[in-house]
This record gives structure tokens, C-alpha cells and sequence, in this order.
């Protein structure tokens, strides 16, 4: 029988955990929210209780998403392969995204055309850039970069003096940024000018001395 001043105490299980759900949304049998099940479950995971990709998925593409903030994965190398640094384990609002086999190379920043182009399994690096136009006489082609649909990046790397562009991907978006050329200033044109007559008239009155 409880008394006046009484304190009761109801403990927590030692075990118990407030259940925690993540999302996985796009190209799987069973798109939906999960509880994760243990601590050591992992996007892998994930995908094989959603009942595993569609055909038509393209795991390449996924995105994976933490707080609302993408997180650049490459599950392509995950799938089947639970050491994969990609296979990242899941907390507690993490959403997961496949879409469907992307058809299309888009295009930013310094070309002629910059549209977006549909992907030919067959094309190179260069042809992609020939079929947006090429670049402008302001592209900073040894900055040349990619941006995958997963959310990786590659950029343009040089060799003995020849340009090795990244690989070509579906999905991809080549990003073109702009060269920075330092201008002269109205007067900073005239003080040159005016330095290299004064050089010349210099050098010339010397000749005639000689």
C-alpha cells in the first residue's frame, strides 16, 4: 500500500532501444520505411529486405541520403561485396534512393551547346564535348570535371602534356568552368605603354652613342 511521499522507480529494460527507421525509395520489390534490425546492418542490408533491385534499377546511380544531406556512395562496388567502404552502416533517418538506368550525359558551364545529350554506350570523353559544340575560347579545359549521378566526382588529369578525361558514365553531368585571365586596367595599359616607349628611346639613344 502506498504511503504519503512515496517514491516508485520503473526501470528501462537493459536491451531496449526507441526503434529506428530508414527510407529506401525508387527501383526495389518493397520501396519503403525499415526499422533497422541490429547495429551492424548496412545498406546492403537494406536492399536485400526491400527484396532487391528491379531489372531496370541502376545501382550505380543510387543516392544515398544522411540529415538531408547526400552522402557520395559507389554501391555498384558494395552489392554482393559486404567489405565495400560504400557499404556504409545505417542510422537512424537514413534515406536511400535507385533510380532507373539513366539515358542521358548533361552539360554545364563553357560550350558552345551546352544541352544535355543522350547517352551512346560507344562515345568517348571527346565525342560528348563535340556533340555539346566544344569548348568556348574561355573553357579551362584542364579543369574539365564530372559529377556521376550517385554524387562522385572525377576531373580531368594530365600527362605528358595530353588531357585524360574522366570516364564516361549514364547520368553524369560534365561541368566546364570558366578560365580566369587577368585583365589590365585602362591604366595600367598606359603605364606599360608608356614604360616600354621610354625603354625604347632609352635603347635607341644608346645604338646611336655606339
Amino acid at each position: 500500500v502506498l504511503q504519503p511521499f512515496d517514491r516508485v522507480f520503473v526501470r528501462s529494460m537493459a536491451n531496449y532501444e526507441v526503434q529506428k527507421v530508414v527510407n529506401i525509395e525508387g527501383e526495389v520489390n518493397y520501396p519503403g520505411p525499415y526499422v533497422i534490425g541490429n547495429k551492424s546492418e548496412r545498406i546492403t542490408d537494406l536492399i536485400e529486405r526491400a527484396g532487391g533491385l528491379k531489372p531496370e534499377s541502376y545501382i550505380n546511380g543510387a543516392k544515398f541520403f544522411r540529415k538531408d544531406k547526400q552522402v557520395a556512395i559507389n554501391l555498384e562496388t558494395a552489392v554482393g561485396k559486404k567489405a565495400s567502404v560504400s557499404d556504409l552502416l545505417l542510422l537512424d533517418g537514413d534515406r536511400l534512393v535507385i533510380p532507373k538506368a539513366a539515358e542521358t550525359v548533361a552539360f554545364q558551364g563553357e560550350l558552345l551547346n551546352p544541352i544535355d545529350v543522350a547517352y551512346q554506350p560507344d562515345y568517348s570523353f571527346q565525342d560528348y564535348i563535340a556533340q555539346a559544340g566544344g569548348f568556348t575560347d574561355s573553357a579551362f579545359v584542364k579543369k574539365t570535371y564530372v559529377v556521376y549521378a550517385n554524387g562522385l566526382t572525377d576531373r580531368t588529369r594530365s600527362f605528358l602534356g595530353m588531357n585524360i578525361y574522366p570516364k564516361v558514365e549514364r547520368g553524369m553531368t560534365v561541368v566546364v568552368p570558366t578560365k580566369n585571365r587577368n585583365r589590365w586596367t585602362g591604366a595600367e595599359r598606359i603605364s606599360i605603354s608608356t614604360g616600354l616607349v621610354s625603354i625604347s628611346a632609352v635603347l635607341l639613344t644608346l645604338f646611336r652613342l655606339l
